[in-house]
């Protein structure tokens, strides 16, 4: 004789300090960091690891991106899969994988900037205009990102006169699970993303040599700004440049 037990739904009673999903402001794309129960302490901790991790190296796991400004939201998600037999007898086949549509007002270089995030397939963290960041839990007490199912932002485009000039951002989850049991996680946070310190792509250029000694001049590479001016003396320092012959 085989003895099967199955717990079949949960509790629904209203849960202390349960907070609702606003619309997504920000999301953190990433290759695999993941925020120990140390990082999600309190705001602060958090704040602290995440400036961490924007700046470190591009091609790090730990590495964490930052797409937003999200001015409208649209909810893309679709219906449930279900089969449907003859006799009208019906089943769910496939949950609807979470998907949205955002737009931004972001200068023309930013919008370059997140094209290149076309087709990403890793994961990202969600911040929503609640300022509340959303993430999966992790055995350990930790958030990871959850998983990307797909990732599309449109180029730069002229305005017109009948409208607002916008970019565009569509995104979609990977996996429905992440949202469901134990899995979701949240965090209040006091302070706006959008405004922390983060790394912008510069072009290096040689403006003159004499010898073995070059002046390198630097701008950002979809503006054009020189950036001399506001990071002179730090480039000015010995030891700070190392040249190699190729």
């Amino acid at each position: 004789m085989i003895n099967i037990s199955y717990t079949l739904g949960t509790n629904t009673g209203k849960t202390s300090g349960d907070v609702r999903m606003g619309r997504p402001s920000v999301i953190l794309p990433t290759r695999g960091k993941q925020f120990t129960a140390a990082d999600l302490v309190d705001s602060d901790t958090f704040k602290e690891a995440l400036e961490e991790a924007f700046l470190a190296a591009r091609e790090s796991n730990d590495k964490v991106f930052v797409i937003g400004g999200f001015r409208e939201v649209e909810d893309a998600t679709g219906d449930p899969n279900f089969g449907t037999l003859a006799d009208g007898y019906e089943e769910l086949l496939t949950e609807a994988i979470a998907k949205y549509t955002a737009r931004h007002t972001a200068g023309a270089g930013q919008t370059q900037s997140y094209t290149a995030f076309n087709g990403w397939a890793d994961g990202f963290f969600v911040v929503d205009h609640n300022r509340v960041l959303w993430y999966v839990n992790t055995a350990s007490g930790g958030a990871r990102s959850f998983t990307s199912g797909s990732f599309y932002a449109t180029y730069p485009k002229f305005g017109n006169t009948g409208n607002v000039a916008t970019g565009q951002v569509r995104f979609s989850f990977g996996n429905a699970e992440e949202f469901k049991g134990g899995s979701l996680g949240a965090l209040q946070l006091d302070f706006d993303v959008m405004s922390l310190q983060n790394i912008e792509d510069v072009e290096l250029r040689q403006i003159a040599a004499s010898g073995y000694a070059f002046t390198i001049g630097a701008k950002k590479r979809f503006t054009g700004t020189d950036i001399y001016p506001a990071y002179d003396d730090v480039a000015a320092v010995v030891g700070a440049w190392k040249a190699t012959l190729l």
